[in-house]
C-alpha cells in the first residue's frame, strides 16, 4: 500500500492523474500535428507549381481544401 492516509492517497491519485494526463497530451499533440503538417505539405506542394501546371478546380483541390479545414479545426 502507498498511502498511509486518506490525504495521502488523494495527493498520490492526483499525481499520477496528472502524470498520465501529460502523456495523453503529448501523444494528441503528436497526432494532430502530423495531420497538420501532411496537409500543409500537400498545400506547398499544390501552390508550388509553375502557374501553367496549376491544376484546374478538380476534386484534389476541393479534397485538399477539406483536409485543411479539418486541419485548422484541430
Amino acid at each position: 500500500m502507498l498511502a498511509r492516509d486518506l490525504l495521502q492517497a488523494i495527493v498520490i491519485g492526483a499525481g499520477w492523474t496528472a502524470f498520465l494526463g501529460a502523456v495523453g497530451l503529448k501523444s494528441e499533440y503528436a497526432r494532430r500535428k502530423e495531420k497538420k503538417d501532411d496537409v500543409s505539405n500537400k498545400l506547398e506542394a499544390l501552390i508550388g507549381c509553375n502557374p501553367p501546371e496549376m491544376p484546374t478546380p478538380s476534386s484534389e483541390l476541393r479534397e485538399l481544401k477539406n483536409e485543411a479545414r479539418i486541419a485548422r479545426a484541430l
